[in-house]
C-alpha cells in the first residue's frame, strides 16, 4: 500500500531539512509514536496505530538509507513487528523537501 503526504512549514528550506534528519524532533510529529534511541543514521521506537476499529502497537527500528544533501531527498527504511504477534510491518520512506515562498514543502511517500 502505498500512502502519500504533501506539507508546508513556515520555516526556511534549511531550517526544515535539519529538523527532518533528527528522529528526536521529528517523532512528536507523527500521533502515537515514541522515540526510544537514536544511534547515528538509525533510531528504534514505537507506534501505536488506529485503522478503522482496528488497534495496533508496534515496535521496531528506522534507518535513513539514502539522504541527498544537495536535493533535500531521503529515504528511510522502517521495520516494526506488532506487539500482540500479529506480524511485521515493513515501510519504504522517500521525502522530499522544496522551496515554497517563504516557507518549505515537503512530499512523504510512504510504502508500506
Amino acid at each position: 500500500m502505498e500512502l502519500e503526504h504533501d506539507f508546508t512549514v513556515p520555516a526556511s528550506l534549511e531550517e526544515t531539512w535539519a529538523a527532518f534528519n533528527d528522529p528526536q524532533r521529528v517523532a512528536p510529529c507523527f500521533p502515537g509514536a515514541t522515540l526510544i534511541s537514536v544511534d547515528g543514521d538509525e533510531f528504534t521506537g514505537s507506534a501505536k496505530i488506529k485503522l478503522g476499529p482496528i488497534a495496533l502497537q508496534y515496535t521496531g527500528v528506522g534507518t535513513y538509507i539514502e539522504r541527498d544533501e544537495d536535493a533535500y531527498r531521503a529515504v528511510i527504511e522502517a521495520k516494526g513487528k506488532a506487539k500482540r504477534g500479529k506480524g511485521p510491518a515493513n515501510a519504504t520512506v522517500p521525502a522530499q523537501c522544496r522551496p515554497a515562498g517563504t516557507g518549505t514543502h515537503g512530499h512523504v511517500t510512504t510504502d508500506i
